[in-house]
């Protein structure tokens, strides 16, 4: 019975031409706003304790618990409103952009970003992941024309992009640098670019 459910999923997935998310963040991002998210995560995260329950886990320290139960998403949602964006400012200050304006969540039919930085000159699409791998590189390649074309009352002023994370490694870096996206990871309560000084942006 479990293997003909499995089949059918499957073969609905097809016809629907849909793929499978592969971060919560990606997840999040495409969440409605007339839907209540963080009920869904409620349910999810109470199923989590029975599992770990009828999986003879057994009692768990209440610091270790705790530590356990700080889910990806409180990380991610702490990150972009503590530490991000109420710093922008002072961030692009030290690279010679003037910040006037932030938001949170940039969202249209065609594209979303976590957040986005309005500067004098130029506007700088952010957007925020726990763990930086590849693919949300190229990604954020893929939604900076959508995105241009969403911002056409800014068409005079020059688009960037950047990815701000908790981790990554070397390789992605390096590859998200050689699209021309600023970097940008936590540091204490706040965030830093980690492009050096002779970086130049690609401008969309």
């Amino acid at each position: 019975m479990e293997n003909k459910a499995d089949a059918y999923l499957e073969e609905l997935i097809r016809q629907q031409n849909k793929k499978p998310v592969k971060s919560l963040e990606e997840f999040y991002k495409n969440w409605t706003t007339d839907e209540d998210a963080d009920q869904l995560f409620d349910f999810i995260m109470q199923e989590r304790k029975e599992r770990r329950k009828g999986l003879g886990y057994g009692k768990i320290e209440p610091e270790l618990e705790e530590e356990i139960e700080q889910s990806s998403a409180d990380k991610w949602d702490h990150f972009l409103r503590k530490c991000l964006i109420p710093n922008l400012p002072k961030i692009f200050c030290e690279r010679g952009i003037e910040i006037q304006g932030t938001s949170e969540r940039l969202y249209s039919p065609e594209v979303t970003v976590s957040s986005m930085a309005f500067g004098k000159n130029c506007l700088i699409a952010i957007e925020v992941i726990n763990k930086l791998e590849l693919y949300n590189v190229d990604y954020l390649v893929d939604d900076m024309p959508k995105l241009k074309k969403v911002l056409y009352s800014y068409k005079d002023k020059e688009l960037f992009g950047a990815l701000a994370y908790l981790e990554s490694s070397e390789e992605v870096e390096k590859y998200a640098m050689e699209k021309g996206f600023f970097l940008l990871a936590k540091w204490k309560e706040s965030a830093c670019i980690k492009n050096d000084q002779s970086f130049m942006p690609k401008a969309w």
